[in-house]
C-alpha cells in the first residue's frame, strides 16, 4: 500500500511540475480520438480525412479549453450531417440547440458530455461519462448525460439509415425513422435508464460519509448499468452483447479506481469531527484527512580526520 501511495505523491508531483502539458496532452487526445471516430462512423467529407487536417485540429484544440474543442468537434459532425442531408443536419442542430440550452438552465459545467458521450457510444464506452461526471462533478451534470444519451442514438440512427436519408433520396423518412427505429425501440429506454441511473447512483455514494466512498461509488454505478443493460438486452433478443458490456464494465471499474486513488485518496481511519461557533452559529465540520506519507527524515554523517590522526562523527 505504502508503494501505491509513494507512485501517486511522485505522479502527482510530476502533473503538478507539468500541468499545462498534461491538460493540454488530454485535450489533444480527446480531439484525436473524436476525429478518428467521427470519420469511421460517418466520413462524407474528404477534407476531415486528411492527416493534416486531423493534426491541425488536433493541435489547435489542445490549445484551447475543452469547452470551445467540443465546439469544434460540434461544428465538425454537423457538416458531416449537411454532406448526407439537409434535413438531417438540421434535426441534429436543433439537438445541439435544444441540449445546449437545457445544460446551461440546470448550470451544467461539463458540456463537453453532450458532444463526447454520442462519439463514445461507437466505441462501447458511453457509460465512462456518466460514471467520470459522477465522481468529478454536481448532479446538475446529469442533465448533459441525457441529452448526450438521446444524441447517441440519433446519430445511430442516422448511420444505420444513411442510405435512405442521403441527399436525392428518401430524406422525407426521416421522423417515421425516428419514432420506429428510436422512439419506438424499447432498447433506447433501457439506455437512457441506465445512463442516468449510473450517474445517480454514483453520485448518491460518492456523497456518502463512507469508508472508500468514490471507489463504492464507482463500483455501484457500474453494477446498477450492467444490470439494467442486462435486462434491457435479455427482453430485446441481445444476449450475445452481454459479454462484451461485462467486459467494457470491468475496464470502467478500473478506471474509477485510477480516478479515485488519483483525485480522491482519503484516510477514513482518521476522521475528525471539528464543532465551533461565531455570533451567529454553531457549526460541525466532518473533516477527512487524504492518505499522505511524510518525508523520510534523512541523516547526514559526516567522517573527518582530527588533527591528532584519529576520527570524529558530525
Amino acid at each position: 500500500m505504502n508503494l501505491l501511495i509513494q507512485l501517486e505523491s511522485r505522479i502527482n508531483r510530476l502533473i503538478s511540475r507539468h500541468e499545462k502539458g498534461a491538460v493540454r496532452t488530454m485535450r489533444g487526445a480527446c480531439t484525436l480520438a473524436s476525429l478518428l471516430v467521427i470519420n469511421g462512423y460517418f466520413g462524407y467529407l474528404p477534407l476531415f480525412r486528411s492527416p493534416l487536417m486531423i493534426v491541425g485540429l488536433t493541435i489547435f484544440c489542445a490549445m484551447i479549453p475543452l469547452s470551445a474543442s467540443s465546439l469544434v468537434i460540434m461544428g465538425i459532425l454537423l457538416l458531416e450531417l449537411f454532406a448526407l442531408s439537409t434535413q438531417v443536419a438540421l434535426v441534429g442542430l436543433g439537438l445541439f440547440l435544444v441540449a445546449f440550452f437545457v445544460t446551461n438552465f440546470y448550470g451544467a459545467k461539463h458540456l463537453h458530455n453532450i458532444v463526447f458521450l454520442p462519439l463514445a457510444y461507437p466505441l462501447q464506452i458511453p457509460y465512462a461519462l456518466p460514471m467520470i461526471s459522477a465522481l468529478t462533478g454536481g448532479v446538475q451534470e446529469v442533465a448533459g448525460i441525457i441529452c448526450g444519451g438521446i444524441l447517441s442514438y440519433y446519430f445511430l440512427l442516422v448511420r444505420r439509415n444513411s442510405a435512405l436519408l442521403m441527399e436525392g433520396g428518401k430524406a422525407a423518412s426521416l421522423p417515421g425513422l425516428l419514432m420506429s427505429n428510436m422512439f419506438s425501440n424499447n432498447l433506447f429506454y433501457f439506455y437512457m435508464v441506465a445512463l442516468m441511473l449510473m450517474f445517480m447512483v454514483t453520485y448518491t455514494v460518492r456523497e456518502r460519509a463512507v469508508h472508500q466512498s468514490w471507489r463504492l461509488a464507482a463500483g455501484s454505478g457500474i453494477v446498477t448499468e450492467f444490470l439494467v443493460m442486462m435486462v434491457g438486452y435479455l427482453l430485446t433478443g441481445n444476449r450475445g452483447r452481454i459479454l462484451s458490456l461485462f467486459i467494457v464494465n470491468v475496464i470502467l471499474f478500473a478506471l474509477g479506481v485510477i480516478l479515485s486513488f488519483f483525485i480522491k485518496n482519503l484516510d477514513y481511519s482518521r476522521v475528525e469531527n471539528v464543532s465551533f461557533e461565531d455570533d451567529e452559529y454553531y457549526y460541525y465540520v466532518t473533516a477527512v484527512p487524504k492518505i499522505r506519507l511524510t518525508e523520510e527524515e534523512k541523516h547526514i554523517k559526516r567522517i573527518t580526520k582530527e588533527a591528532d590522526g584519529g576520527e570524529a562523527e558530525q
